[in-house]
This record gives C-alpha cells, sequence and structure tokens, in this order.
C-alpha cells in the first residue's frame, strides 16, 4: 500500500490502534494518524488513517467524505456477524473503496457461516447471497421457531477450494521456519473434597439451571460452573507460577498468565504485586502499550497478567516463553491467538503453553470440546485433520448432572 503511494483507512481494534500507528511510521515514510487522537487538521494529510470498529458510527459522516484507495480491515472477525452494528456500518461507509485487505489470524472462530460477510467483503459477487453459502457449507438445520439455521459444518473442502482465489494463509510452519518448538500441556488438577462439595451443591443447586428453556439460561449456567473453577484455582495458579520462577536460576524467565474472570485476574494481581503488569478490558490503548514495554524490557517485571480477550490479540509478549492458563472459554480460536502472544516472530527460545484445570468437573468437558472446535475451524481453512465425533457441550453437561 504504501509503496504504491494508496491512502489507506485501517480499521482495527481499539486496542491496537497506537500499535498500528507506530508500525506505519516504523516500516514506511508515509504519516500515519489515529482519528480522533490529536489535531483532526491532520487527517487530511494522513497517508494512513487508522480507527476502531466501535468508533465507525461517531464518524460516519467524515468517512464516507473521505477519498481512500485502499481499506484494511484487521482483525476482520469482527465482521464475522452480518447482522451487527460494526458489520453494516462497514460495508455502509466503505462500498466505493475498490482496493479491499482483510487481515485476521483467526477468520473462523467456531463455524464456516463467520467467514460469510468477510468474504462477501472482499468478493460481493462471488459470495452474493447469505442463504446459498449457509445451505452448502454451513449444515443448515431448522431451529425451534422453524427458521433455518446455519450453526453447523459441510462441503467443508469445496468451501477451502472455493476461498483460495482470495485468501493467502500464511502458516508458521510456512513462512517462520526457524520459529522454535511451542509445547502444549494440561496440567490437571484435583478439587478437595470440600471443593467438590461446594461444586455438586452448585451443580445441582437451583442457580445452576440446565432444565432453562433459553440458551443464554444454559450459557449462564455453564458461566457459573467455569467461574467456580477459576477463583477456586487460583492459589494453584500462583503456586505453578511461582515454581515456575523459582526453577529459574538465572532470574530471566517471564510468563504470561491468561484468565477469562475478572475475579481471577485482580486476586492473580495482588499475589504477584511488585513483580507484575496486567491488562484487561477497559484499559486505555495507552496503558496497555505502557504495560507491554515494561514486560518486554524491565528485567524485574516477571509476570504478564492478562485479560483471555483483552490481552489476547495484537499484542506482542516475546520476553516470555511460558504462557499459563488459569482458565478456560470455549472459542478455541481466542486461546490460540492468546497462546501466539509469546509463539510469534521474535521469539528465539521454545514456547512451552499449559492449560490448568480441574479434574472431573465442567472444564473436562470443555477441553474436550475444544479439541473437536479446533479441527472443525482447520478443516473449513484447508488443513487436513478431520474432526473427531464428540457430544455437544451442553448435552455431555446435562448428561454428567443425570
Amino acid at each position: 500500500v504504501a509503496k504504491n503511494n494508496l491512502r489507506a483507512i485501517v480499521v482495527t481494534t481499539a486496542s491496537l490502534k497506537f500499535n498500528w500507528l507506530r508500525e506505519v511510521e516504523k516500516f514506511s515514510d508515509k504519516r500515519g494518524f489515529v482519528l480522533g487522537s490529536s489535531d483532526d487538521s491532520l487527517y487530511e494529510t494522513a497517508d494512513f488513517v487508522i480507527t476502531n470498529y466501535d468508533q465507525l458510527k461517531k464518524w460516519e459522516k467524515v468517512l464516507s467524505k473521505s477519498k481512500f484507495d485502499c481499506i484494511i480491515l484487521d482483525e476482520s472477525h469482527y465482521i464475522s456477524n452480518i447482522s451487527s452494528a460494526r458489520t453494516k456500518y462497514v460495508f455502509k461507509i466503505f462500498k466505493n473503496v475498490k482496493r479491499r485487505i482483510l487481515l485476521s489470524g483467526t477468520p473462523i472462530k467456531n463455524r464456516p457461516i463467520e467467514l460469510y460477510p468477510q468474504l462477501k467483503f472482499i468478493a460481493p459477487e462471488e459470495f452474493s447471497n447469505k442463504s446459498d453459502f449457509g445451505f452448502r457449507y454451513c449444515g443448515p438445520t431448522k431451529g425451534y421457531n422453524g427458521y433455518w439455521e446455519f450453526k453447523g459444518a459441510s462441503n467443508l473442502d469445496e468451501l477451502n477450494e472455493r476461498i483460495k482465489p482470495f485468501y493467502l494463509r500464511r502458516k508458521k510452519a510456512d513462512v517462520l521456519s526457524d520459529l522454535p518448538e511451542k509445547r502444549v500441556s494440561n496440567v490437571i488438577f484435583d478439587l478437595s473434597k470440600e471443593e467438590r462439595k461446594e461444586y455438586r451443591d452448585l451443580l445441582f443447586g437451583k442457580k445452576v439451571n440446565f432444565l432453562g428453556s433459553t440458551f443464554k439460561e444454559k450459557e449462564a449456567s455453564l458461566i457459573e460452573l467455569m467461574k467456580f473453577c477459576s477463583i477456586r484455582k487460583i492459589d494453584k495458579v500462583e503456586e505453578f507460577v511461582r515454581a515456575q520462577i523459582t526453577e529459574d536460576s538465572l532470574n530471566e524467565k517471564k510468563i504470561i498468565i491468561f484468565a477469562h474472570f475478572r475475579e481471577t485476574q485482580e486476586e492473580l494481581k495482588k499475589r504477584f504485586n511488585g513483580i507484575c503488569v496486567s491488562v484487561s478490558g477497559g484499559d486505555r490503548a495507552e496503558d496497555r502499550q505502557k504495560a507491554v514495554e515494561q514486560f518486554q524490557n524491565n528485567k524485574d517485571v516477571r509476570v504478564f497478567v492478562g485479560s483471555t480477550l483483552a490481552a489476547g490479540t495484537g499484542l506482542n509478549l516475546t520476553a516470555a516463553d511460558v504462557v499459563v492458563f488459569a482458565d478456560l472459554i470455549w472459542v478455541p480460536s481466542d486461546l490460540k491467538q492468546a497462546e501466539a502472544r509469546a509463539h510469534r516472530y521474535g521469539q528465539k527460545n521454545k514456547v512451552f503453553v499449559y492449560y490448568l484445570t480441574f479434574g472431573d468437573t465442567i472444564e473436562d468437558v470443555v477441553w474436550s470440546t475444544l479439541q473437536n472446535k479446533i479441527m472443525v475451524v482447520s478443516e473449513s481453512l484447508g488443513d487436513e485433520n478431520t474432526p473427531e465425533t464428540v457430544e455437544k457441550l451442553f448435552s455431555k453437561v446435562f448428561k454428567d448432572k443425570k
């Protein structure tokens, strides 16, 4: 884009806007400008205008009147829902921009239908009809209300062939042959006798209702169980991480801890106070970058505590070669993105990833389900793995409860 002197609009996440600004200025002689960050007079002369998805509504009039040669959608899975407001604004505001580039490490998070809006944006004539795409590639089923739902996967080999002209998939194995090995392990702990009783009381109590008639009720029940496991695991996470630090005779090891639940994040920050920095949802972009720079460059900062979602994309944390997950979420691509904060270009050491889980709990079921989902997503994009059949998350937990 810079080489051809094209004026570009970059749409990314809020946490990555200033990272884009630094990279533009580092790798080109072009001027970047973060929309709304400083003197608006710089907007007209900027070669790269940078904004985030959730600001599109605010800047709709300005952006619609501006002339751009190219649009770059970073983390393009943010428009994976054709009905979402941010997706509608992307299609509306940039309908006349001819050159379109979409970037994402995880274009599919759960199922092939999430590819459709991205493909429609980049090749509108080839992918013009959602229903055609859904019936062919998304395992259509009729929902309880009689409407067709596209929550499955079908004809994935054909889908992979069809999208090849429109995407370039760069695997680490292909383009970073010297990237060190990554080893992933599941470390299983047992609940204590008292914790097991608490877990069973929660499972069979009124707060967790697997007989709920709606998806949201069932989802809330699963979250309650997962939150219980996350909070009860804090002591074990601290012990595990401190053991890693103690074993480091050179006092150089740095460790990333990812946690999904806010209570777990906050408690871990207290436990490692004085040797840690953190990134959570709601942090300002400048504060996130400051935390990253401290972790990367300050030898006294040994631990990074991050929200799996808020800190799991875009950040460069290659100072660490150990990644610890204090709890689970059931979107595999979010976990893989988080792993990649350490296992990326610039990493010189073997990376060890540890998922700490409680055995014989909801985390067992989620872990098994994750393995299947990872294979379905990979096959949609052309990997050779064949998905194994496993029981669905909700039905498996309900069966265990019975």
